[in-house]
């Protein structure tokens, strides 16, 4: 007689869990130092008439109000998304998901089986949505880091090429901003990859058990499941309360 079908799930939150004070990798010690430097830099473009700025450092004028308006704000919405799946969803669904496990291995307990499949979906759907909320936050991330990256190399550029001569003050103003950045604005980048992946990661491996389970369902033959609850619990608890004090953080 064969063995029943085990199918392993991992719930837990991936590489997010590495650093679980800090869920993207990214202090708010980070953010501030960007925060600081965006504020800087506009200081000096707002002294600036706008016919005065040259066409290769405009988009870092653009890329200085997209982070307030746009990638930041992003950011926020993902830590929301963790502390939240961190803090209610994982706690709510992966305990219903104990309490049906033993049953599984029924078939005739078509009760459990539905409920089990049902609860995998509302994990499928609810991972989906914080992938896609994260690829945004890195589209925004790449966008901002690659601005502020070109304009800097321009910069630098210029001002080697000065050779001693004078220059307009409000050019020495931003290579002053330029150097006396502490700041990475990659930091914020790789952080939403790290972020993105993880979401990314967790997304198809319930789309690929729900999968597996729908067969199985259909057959109709016994299975179990394989998964460590507890340790996905865990992580997620201690994640959700990082996300939502870094989400606090850069409020």
């Amino acid at each position: 007689m064969s063995a029943d079908p085990i199918l392993d799930l991992d719930l837990g939150p991936r590489a997010l869990a590495v650093t679980p004070e800090h869920p993207f990798a990214l202090s708010p010690q980070q953010v501030d130092a960007i925060n600081d430097y965006v504020r800087e830099v506009r200081i000096v473009w707002d002294s600036v008439p706008d016919d005065r700025i040259p066409p290769e450092l405009k988009e870092m004028v653009t890329a200085c109000d997209r982070w307030d308006s746009d990638t930041r704000p992003l950011l926020r919405d993902v830590a929301d998304g963790i502390a939240e799946y961190g803090q209610r969803t994982a706690p709510e669904r992966y305990g219903e998901l104990e309490q049906v496990l033993p049953a599984l291995g029924n078939p005739l307990d078509l009760d459990a089986r539905s409920r089990f499949q049902g609860l995998l979906s509302e994990l499928v759907e609810t991972c989906r949505r914080a992938a896609e909320g994260a690829r945004q936050a890195l589209d925004s991330a790449s966008g901002f880091s690659d601005s502020m990256s070109r304009a800097e190399q321009y910069i630098r550029t210029q001002l080697a090429a000065r050779k001693g001569g004078e220059i307009q003050s409000w050019q020495d103003l931003l290579w002053k901003a330029v150097q006396n950045n502490h700041s990475d604005p990659r930091a914020a980048l790789a952080a939403t990859q790290t972020i993105w992946g993880a979401w990314q990661s967790l997304y198809t491996d319930l789309l690929g058990a729900r999968e597996t389970t729908a067969h199985l369902l259909d057959t109709k033959v016994p299975f179990l499941v394989r998964v460590r609850v507890d340790l996905a619990l865990t992580q997620w608890r201690e994640l959700g309360e990082g996300a939502w004090a870094f989400r606090l953080s850069i409020t």
